[in-house]
C-alpha cells in the first residue's frame, strides 16, 4: 500500500515505538461538536498526551483551539520532552481527524519529521496491538525550540480583504450540508452558510475510513476542483481543526502557499457583520 510521504503505518509504529528518537503524541479532542464514534479511555503504549484544546492553545482567546504563541508552544513541547531531533507521530481515537491539526501545530513550527499514524487508534486496534490505559510519563525535559511561520494562520481581516480577490481560494471542510447552509450548525449562535466566493471540500471525501484515501484517489479528488497551485489556498472549517485535514494532503501533493483560517466558522458564523453564502 502507498501512503502519503508524512504518514505511517501502525504496521511502521509498532516496530520502531521504542526506538530512541520516537515520540508519539496522542492529539485526540475530547470537546468535538461531531458525534462520530471514536474509541476513548484506550491509548497506544508510550504515547504522550497533546492537548490542544487546553494547553497547547491561546488561552486568552475567546475563540476555541487557537494556535499559542511560539514561546507557550516551546514550553510546553518542552515539558512533553520532545527534543528538535524527536520523530513525532501523532494519531487520534477517531482515525484521522484532529492529528491533522497537531502535525499542522509541529510543521508550521519547523518541526519537519513529524508524521500522522494513518487510521490513527482505530487502526492499531483492528490490528490487535497492545494497548494501555493511561498515557505515558514524559522522559525528562526537551529542547524543543521552534519559530513560528508568520504566513500559517490568517484571520477574518484577511480573508474580508481578499473574498473577491482571484488569486485565493478558500477551501471549507465542513460537510455539504452545512456549507450550503441546509444543516443547523452545531455550535449555538453560529449562522449557517459559507464565507462567500468559498469552495467546499468535506474532509471525509479524503478517507476511505478512518484512513486516507490511496495518493492516487487523493491527487483526482485535489484535481477535479481545478485549483490553480499557484494560488494562496486558505482553509476553514468549524474551528480550524479539519480544515487541516485537507491541507495535509495538498501540502503532500506539492501545494505551497496554504494557511490556515484559524478562528474559522466560529468566529466567521458568529459575528453578524460578515458577509455570508447560502447554497452551492
Amino acid at each position: 500500500m502507498t501512503l502519503l510521504s508524512n504518514l505511517v503505518t501502525v504496521e511502521w509504529l509498532n516496530t520502531h515505538k521504542q526506538d530512541k528518537d520516537i515520540i508519539v503524541l496522542d492529539a485526540s479532542m475530547h470537546h468535538s461538536v461531531h458525534s462520530d464514534v471514536s474509541v476513548s479511555n484506550t491509548v497506544i503504549p508510550d504515547a504522550l498526551i497533546f492537548d490542544f484544546e487546553n494547553v497547547f492553545v491561546d488561552k486568552h482567546n475567546r475563540l476555541p483551539n487557537m494556535m499559542p504563541h511560539q514561546t507557550e508552544f516551546n514550553r510546553q513541547a518542552q515539558l512533553l520532552g520532545i527534543n528538535n531531533d524527536s520523530t513525532i507521530v501523532v494519531y487520534d481515537n477517531k482515525g484521522i481527524f484532529s492529528s491533522a491539526r497537531a502535525w499542522y501545530m509541529f510543521h508550521v513550527m519547523g518541526h519537519k519529521n513529524v508524521k500522522i499514524l494513518d487510521g490513527g487508534l482505530p487502526a492499531w486496534l483492528a490490528a490487535g496491538f497492545a494497548t494501555e490505559n493511561w498515557y505515558a510519563t514524559p522522559n525528562g525535559h526537551g529542547n524543543f525550540c521552534g519559530e513560528l511561520v508568520q504566513t500559517a494562520f490568517c484571520d477574518a481581516d484577511f480573508i474580508l480583504d481578499n473574498i473577491d480577490n482571484r488569486q485565493v481560494t478558500i477551501i471549507d471542510a465542513r460537510s455539504e450540508g452545512r456549507f450550503t447552509g441546509a444543516d443547523t450548525e452545531p455550535r449555538a449562535g453560529m449562522r449557517s452558510g459559507h464565507i462567500p466566493n468559498s469552495i467546499n471540500l468535506p474532509f471525509t471525501r479524503l478517507l476511505n475510513g478512518n484512513q486516507f484515501c490511496s495518493p492516487e484517489t487523493l491527487a483526482q479528488t485535489i484535481q477535479s476542483l481545478g485549483i490553480n497551485p499557484d494560488h494562496q489556498l486558505v482553509f476553514s472549517c468549524g474551528s480550524g481543526v479539519t480544515a487541516c485535514i485537507p491541507l495535509f494532503v495538498f501540502s503532500n501533493l506539492g501545494y505551497e502557499n496554504l494557511r490556515v483560517y484559524d478562528g474559522s466558522w466560529s468566529e466567521w458564523g458568529a459575528d453578524e457583520q460578515l458577509p455570508i453564502a447560502i447554497g452551492k
